[in-house]
């Protein structure tokens, strides 16, 4: 699934992974960019998709990612409003009760889609994606994309965040339904671990995260919640 990706036409036509994607992005940059924006260099554009690709997952870094790409970081922040502008790319905001940090703070950055991402890669199957360094940031990319289609299909806003405290420790995603608040941790493994409960109880004593709708999505069986832990949640039951 994390290779295959979502996109309609690979299962109308029943298109193989790996020819589809290629001509999206090389149709996408030919055609989408210079409709969005007038990018003349299209070789240092599509480096600089590679790059966002392997941070995926990742807290954004505007000026490193700049550095990396060879561009000054007023062009890095153009063609990120680019992808996002063409549903490329998902920007998840930090979580504060202070609507104002929301904005100015730095963002999680993952795809709408991951069939996407491998291509950009380099990966050519989905066997590849086992033992791949980056399995565990494409599958938390996967889960956040599905989470927000679950609230869009559903008619709602997009009021899905992240927390970090300065210390590191994080909650992958917050859903935020008026004033009820959701935590989920995002796992890839099969295996249950109580382990995996740890962050959001512990940024419930430290921060005061009053929720009581917890859960780890893996890739294992759904469960019920627990008194000591909130459910697991197979990714096939979002």
């Amino acid at each position: 699934m994390l290779f295959k990706g979502s996109f309609p036409r690979i299962y109308d036509k029943q298109i193989e992974p790996e020819d589809f994607y290629p001509s999206y992005i090389k149709t996408y940059i030919d055609r989408d960019v210079r409709i969005l924006r007038n990018i003349t260099d299209y070789s240092a554009f599509t480096r600089f998709l590679k790059l966002c690709a392997g941070r995926c997952s990742q807290i954004l870094n505007v000026t490193a990612l700049a550095e990396d790409a060879g561009i000054t970081r007023k062009t890095a922040e153009a063609w990120l409003s680019v992808l996002e502008a063409s549903y490329i790319i998902y920007m998840l905001k930090p979580y504060y009760k202070n609507f104002g940090k929301r904005i100015i703070k730095n963002p999680k950055i993952y795809f709408y889609d991951t069939g996407l991402v491998s291509p950009l890669l380099g990966i050519t199957n989905s066997e590849q994606i086992e033992t791949f360094y980056m399995r565990g940031a494409l599958f938390e990319n996967f889960i956040v994309s599905e989470l927000l289609k679950r609230r869009l299909f559903a008619g709602k806003s997009d009021e899905l965040y992240f927390w970090r405290d300065s210390n590191g420790l994080e909650i992958d995603v917050i859903e935020e339904d008026g004033l009820e608040l959701k935590a989920y941790e995002i796992k890839a493994s099969e295996t249950m671990n109580t382990a995996f409960f740890s962050n959001i109880k512990k940024v419930k004593e430290i921060a005061s995260l009053k929720t009581k709708n917890t859960a780890v999505i893996y890739s294992g069986k759904s469960l019920p919640a627990t008194e000591n832990c909130g459910a697991y949640v197979c990714w096939k039951d979002i």
